[in-house]
């Protein structure tokens, strides 16, 4: 499944947050229903306009994400490491 076909992330709409195309309805919307219990038909009856293209498309983009090692070495590195702030260099004095 290629994803990239089903799913845009348009400025002007939803804030930029990637949506089924055509539509103003977001992925998270669609795997936030999909992990309460709904069935793809639930989806496509609380959303007029999706298909069920979408939703597959939503959990491809979510396959593709979770496995991506570059993600995952993010998210893994943001758990494991607090963040450091960085002070600046003093300069020497002449």
């Amino acid at each position: 499944m290629v994803w990239k076909r089903h799913l845009v992330s348009d400025p002007a709409v939803a804030d930029g947050q990637l949506c089924a195309q055509g539509t103003a309805v977001t992925v998270a919307e669609i795997l936030s229903d999909l992990s309460e219990g709904a069935g793809a038909e639930q989806i496509l009856e609380r959303h007029p306009g999706l298909r069920l293209i979408h939703v597959a498309a939503a959990l491809a983009y979510a396959a593709d994400l979770a496995s991506s090692k570059h993600c995952y070495k993010c998210v893994a590195d943001d758990l494991e490491k607090p963040k450091r702030v960085r002070k600046p260099k003093a300069k020497n004095a002449e």
